[in-house]
Order: structure tokens, then sequence, then C-alpha cells
């Protein structure tokens, strides 16, 4: 006699088997999906309302007033300021050498004591 038993390849027996499949993947996602919520509602505990430090917690929009700088003006701004530091230490220190150097000319002034007085070339 023949027994009748379920074929290991039939349609009901890899439905059933995809079916429970899916269903515990689906499972293990959803439950790790909810730990991972639950884990960052708990570190945001401290974000509601208020922190002990700083009175209410502000949203962007309630920020300071006033025109919001571009990435340009900001930019403009920080190398304006440099580059008017950079320039005044590069006149201070040029108006420092031509003080210098015109301290150390004073005796040029007119003449020297071995050749006279000094002529312009279109004079010679």
């Amino acid at each position: 006699m023949s027994q009748q038993r379920a074929i290991p390849d039939g349609y009901h027996f890899n439905f059933d088997n995809l079916e429970n499949s899916i269903t515990s993947a689906y499972e293990a996602a959803e439950a790790t999906r909810q730990a991972a919520i639950a884990k960052q509602a708990a570190a945001d505990v401290w974000r509601d309302g208020v922190t002990p430090n700083s009175g209410p917690v502000l949203s962007l929009a309630q920020g300071q007033p006033g025109p919001q700088p571009t990435d340009y003006d900001k930019h403009f701004d920080d190398l304006e300021g440099k580059i008017s530091a950079h320039n005044a230490a590069w006149w201070a220190e040029h108006n420092a050498q031509i003080a210098k150097q015109s301290a150390a000319d004073a005796w040029r002034k007119g003449f020297t004591a071995n050749s006279g007085p000094e002529l312009p070339y279109s004079l010679i």
C-alpha cells in the first residue's frame, strides 16, 4: 500500500515555508525598528520643552531676528578684516623702512665731504 504524504516540493509546502520566512524576517525587522525608536526616544528625553541650564528650547524659526548673512557676505567680512590688518601691517613696515633709510641718508643732504654737491644727471 502506498503512503499518502505531502510532496516536499509541492505548492503548499513551498508557500508555507516562504510565508513563514517572510513573516519571521518582517517581525525581526519590525522589532529592531521599534527598539531603535525606543532607544532614540529615551536619548531625546532631555529635549522635551526645557533644559535645566538654558530655559525653553527654541526652534530655528525663533532665533535671533535680523538679516541672514549669505556665505558670500560672511566670507567677504572675514576676508576684509584679514586683508585690512595685513595691509596696515605692511604699510607700517614700509613706512618704518623708509624712515630708517631716510635717517641713514641724512648725511647725504646737499653734499658729501669728499665730492661736493650732488647734481642731477641733466646738469652733468
